[in-house]
């Protein structure tokens, strides 16, 4: 990752997570750079509050914590690998892999992880720079008449309960803009199934936006 001049004086702690959208933990990017896996030019830096400038490179290995379970390999290489995860199981569940996105705990699907730090560098820029588009299928309550929809709006989080968090429509000011596409597939009286493909990355951006169309996920 390269430090370009709008970034410059920023922190690497700040940086580092502004850039990786798709990690979950602000904490554990800040452990990996207190425990030697960052590096700015070559050299190891320890400390998160070390100031970036422009022309930077940034390196640094995230680890997640060890598999337990089997899992669906659906393609790999020496440089990634495609798993299928199942539902219940969240994004830092995975060991040996370098993680480069992430999927909400309770959604299954393909999760792309790098196997070297220059291949998690190549895969965090293409999701950073909206060259990686991702799909999801929903079953969602209620009966749909239209085929497409787009809900274009700002989200935050609005409270937090047992290690979770909901989020909700907010203003321009306060919120994030959340950008999703939907496409209906089947529809019967009560239910219906979609195609959702969200345009922009926020939490729980698809389950909010089809709640918010009046058509929450089953």
């Amino acid at each position: 990752m390269k430090v370009v001049a709008i970034e410059s004086g920023k922190t690497l702690l700040a940086f580092l997570r502004d850039q990786l959208t798709e990690y979950p933990s602000v904490k554990a990017i800040k452990r990996a750079i207190e425990a030697k896996q960052c590096k700015i030019n070559g050299r190891v830096e320890t400390f998160s509050t070390h100031r970036v400038k422009e022309g930077d490179q940034i390196e640094i290995r995230l680890e997640v914590t060890k598999l337990q379970y089997s899992i669906d390999v659906l393609f790999e290489d020496e440089h990634l690998i495609l798993l299928n995860k199942p539902p219940g199981k969240t994004s830092e569940s995975f060991s040996e892999y370098l993680l480069v996105h992430r999927l909400d705990k309770d959604t299954s699907g393909v999760m792309l992880f790098a196997k070297t730090i220059d291949m998690q560098n190549v895969l965090i820029d293409l999701f950073r720079q909206k060259k990686v588009e991702k799909s999801y299928l929903a079953i969602c309550d209620g009966k749909i008449e239209k085929e497409e929809w787009i809900v274009d709006n700002f989200l935050e989080k609005k409270a937090s309960y047992q290690g979770g968090s909901l989020y909700g429509k907010a203003s321009k000011k306060k919120g994030k803009r959340a950008i999703t596409h939907f496409r209906l597939l089947e529809s019967s009286e009560n239910a219906a199934l979609v195609l959702a493909t969200p345009i922009t990355g926020r939490t729980h951006q698809v389950r909010v936006h089809l709640q918010q169309s009046g058509h929450p996920v089953l």
